[in-house]
């Protein structure tokens, strides 16, 4: 039977290569998986993004950024308060797709009073053009035209309040966040 040594030098030359090779086979499958979604997944990662308060975030916004050709500046003005959507099946063209996205708005907030504009609970329905990069090597899909105001589900839109709430000192906006979190509790 023949023994073999290893020496400290040829393990971690061996571990080395091993996690280089691991390394190296993650960037692929991730790079594989980025050309091959859809201009559905993109937009679908959109609206999930949006509906659990991404644009509220600097990371949500930045990997909302990612998705759109041109997102322009952030809407701080009011938020569509929303239950769930609905991303609907494509209308292609080539390099390009149209969907629509259904969701049940319950009402809008102004942001800088902290206030809920109540309408009626009505089903709305927003299309959005999805197309491949202008590089016609790129499999990369993007959203035409800016970010949209933000959509918010109830929970969203409840943390969104707690947090301008804990950093507010005005106190009209205090009881207005106050305010405004009841009436979302009763949305729930």
């Amino acid at each position: 039977m023949r023994r073999y040594n290893a020496t400290p030098a040829s393990n971690n030359r061996a571990i080395g290569s091993l996690i280089s090779i691991v390394v190296a086979w993650a960037a692929l499958a991730v790079a594989a998986h980025a050309q091959t979604r859809s201009a559905r997944d993109v937009l679908v990662q959109f609206c999930e993004l949006d509906s659990k308060g991404g644009q509220f975030t600097t990371i949500g916004q930045q990997e909302i950024a990612t998705l759109f050709k041109s997102p322009g500046a952030p809407r701080r003005d009011k938020a569509v308060v929303i239950k769930d959507f609905v991303v609907s099946f494509p209308s292609k063209g080539p390099g390009k797709a149209s969907f629509y996205v259904e969701y049940i708005s319950l009402g809008e907030i102004d942001l800088a009073k902290a206030m809920f504009l109540s309408g009626p609970r009505i089903k709305v329905r927003g299309t959005f053009d999805v197309s491949r990069e202008s590089d016609a090597a790129s499999a990369l899909w993007k959203i035409e035209g800016p970010v949209p105001t933000p959509h918010l589900t109830v929970d969203a839109a409840i943390r969104f309040t707690l947090g301008f709430r804990a950093n507010t000192q005005d106190r009209r906006a205090q009881q207005n966040a106050d305010r405004l979190l009841a009436t979302l509790k009763r949305l729930r």
